[in-house]
């Protein structure tokens, strides 16, 4: 027989590389140490991505930024344990940068995407492989022109690397 602990609260501590600090309290349901436990630490490393990308960073780009939580309970502290969190890129910023006020608008869901004529092959028009497991993908907008370049890397990437979009208006005057 399994021995069963109650309801149980954690406290989790949370920082990040610019050297933000928060503090969280959560609870666990009743059920066995271990399993409690390991709940707990999902519980703590989805808290901290969420308190990560609540918070403001300079420019529209997105980035990967280091983060870290301490987890403890009333019986034990675990070691601190580190997470990359990719912060998304603010795309309607950046499509506003390129186009102004021109165009189908600022949000990616505005445009009608296509990667007809971006190379490629039949199969897989617009996407291109960049060794490893990153890849390109290119496409714009069949309406405005918008252009669009998105940079996949995969399982293969260095620390702090993230995916990358960008936009660029188009080379010549849609008709």
């Amino acid at each position: 027989m399994r021995d069963l602990r109650d309801l149980r609260e954690y406290k989790v501590s949370l920082r990040e590389e610019s050297g933000a600090s928060h503090c969280d309290y959560f609870y666990i349901p009743a059920g066995d140490e271990s399993e409690q436990d390991a709940a707990a630490q999902l519980q703590a490393a989805r808290l901290t991505r969420e308190w990560v990308r609540e918070g403001s960073y300079d420019g529209d780009e997105g980035r990967v930024v280091n983060a870290y939580f301490r987890l403890e309970d009333d019986d034990s502290e675990w070691s601190e344990q580190r997470l990359e969190v990719e912060i998304p890129p603010n795309h309607e910023n950046l499509i506003r940068a390129v186009m102004g006020g021109e165009g189908c608008g600022a949000a990616p869901d505005d445009h009608d995407w296509t990667a007809a004529g971006e190379g490629g092959n039949a199969e897989n028009p617009g996407v291109w492989g960049l060794g490893g497991t990153a890849l390109e993908f290119n496409s714009h907008c069949a309406v405005c022109g918008l252009r669009r370049r998105e940079v996949h890397l995969g399982s293969q990437r260095n620390p702090g690397d993230c995916d990358t979009t960008e936009y660029a208006r188009p080379a010549a005057p849609v008709v």
